[in-house]
């Protein structure tokens, strides 16, 4: 069947790996909360039903950015039903959600392929509802037979995962998902997207490409894969602190900037020039992960430099460029914005030699512990160490485990931003 699906497809939020202040994360009235936990129950959730978030936090920034959304202004009412629907063996296991607008629908579906957590999200929920704000059908897949939110706990998840890392089995999921949206009511079949976020993305990918062993992906001229930035899904992200930090090698940069300034947002484009150098299909998919990083960046230079001038010391300042570029060309761009005019923030050059300071003590640790221990010049204060480490707890253990005479008399002190 899916040979007759007009499909396209879109890869969204490759592998993001975005980290904030915490003091950024977004928190809502007791009016709000309310209206959250009450949309959260409609989706499955609440004390009753399946796991929508791995923590508290995480579903209270989801809540307060999905309530705030303008993008779903005046939207709705919309509807969510449940669609249980067969693997690739035949067996009714795999546990969708159809979320649509109650009137207004323009016959298009898309079928939303889960991160690595598994589909019961509340993420998903709300980029499912901005989707269905403009007419689309949408499935939210099931790629892992979670019926209960158990891809939040991480040995259930792992058993899980493990037979898709056959990406021929991955892809025959991903078409079941395709086919079982195209047989529900009102799913014009010949006009169906994909896009998936992190996992998802892989997924959808795979499926684009005609050379695994299950034969050709998709059968229709109308197919494309498209990536890139979508500043207003992974915002939250960001504010959130929801994944961990990381920041790319100084190879990966060089390729990223480069295919950059040759293909700016032009995914194919980055696709193209990726697949020529790549060795193999994990190296591909990092490059264009860290390839959407750098266009998100390009967007946010502005942020940046807002972000950086409400601090109030120099490592607050580096720490908090740090959060938004992992790139030295938008940093640098940032940076000189930020620093433009202000005698007293010891200009470009020293922000930038605390952002990099930053980003390395950030994304690896253990490696800025040892060099504020045994560089040029180590750390002889918890202050000092405080500094090198940029605030982050991981290094500054490190630290103390390397030179336990800085906690001597003295109480660890931990950063959090302003």
């Amino acid at each position: 069947m899916l040979g007759r699906l007009g499909l396209r497809l879109a890869v969204a939020g490759i592998t993001w790996t975005l980290l904030a202040p915490r003091s950024f994360v977004l928190r809502g009235s007791r009016a709000q909360t309310r209206r959250h936990t009450a949309r959260m129950a409609e989706f499955g959730g609440g004390e009753s039903g399946p796991r929508m978030a791995k923590d508290a936090a995480y579903a209270e920034a989801v809540q307060a950015a999905w309530q705030a959304d303008p993008a779903l202004k005046g939207a709705g009412p919309f509807s969510v039903e449940p669609l249980l629907y067969q693997d690739e063996a035949g067996r009714a296991r795999l546990h969708g959600r159809v979320v649509r607008a109650r009137s207004g629908s323009n016959g298009a579906g898309v079928v939303v392929i889960h991160t690595a957590v598994g589909p019961r999200d509340l993420y998903l929920h709300w980029r499912a509802e901005v989707l269905a704000a403009q007419g689309y059908t949408v499935l939210i897949a099931d790629l892992l037979g979670d019926e209960h939110g158990d891809g939040w706990e991480p040995e259930w998840n792992s058993r899980a995962r493990q037979p898709l890392d056959d990406r021929a089995l991955s892809r025959k999921r991903m078409r079941a998902s395709v086919e079982a949206l195209a047989a529900t009511p009102g799913v014009d079949h010949k006009r169906i997207a994909a896009m998936g976020y992190c996992f998802g993305g892989r997924t959808v990918l795979d499926l684009a490409r005609p050379n695994l062993s299950s034969g050709p992906a998709v059968e229709s001229e109308q197919a494309m894969a498209t990536g890139g930035p979508s500043p207003a899904a992974v915002e939250w992200l960001y504010h959130a602190s929801s994944f961990a930090y990381a920041a790319p090698s100084p190879v990966h940069e060089a390729l990223v900037e480069a295919t950059f300034r040759r293909c700016r947002y032009d995914a194919r484009c980055a696709s193209e020039a990726f697949q020529e150098v790549a060795t193999s299909v994990s190296a591909y998919e990092e490059s264009l992960s860290w390839w959407c990083r750098r266009c998100w960046e390009d967007r946010r230079t502005k942020e940046a430099a807002d972000a950086v001038k409400r601090q109030k010391s120099p490592m607050h300042r580096a720490f908090a460029l740090s959060s938004y570029c992992r790139f030295g060309a938008t940093a640098r761009r940032a940076a000189t914005s930020a620093t433009r005019g202000v005698l007293s923030s010891g200009g470009s050059a020293e922000l930038l030699q605390g952002w990099q300071r930053c980003r390395v003590a950030r994304a690896r640790p253990r490696e800025a512990a040892e060099a504020a221990v045994h560089g040029a010049e180590p750390a002889q204060s918890l202050d000092e160490g405080l500094e090198l480490c940029c605030g982050d707890l991981r290094c500054m253990e490190k630290l103390m485990e390397l030179q336990p005479s800085l906690k001597e008399g003295m109480k660890l002190k931990t950063f959090e931003a302003e």
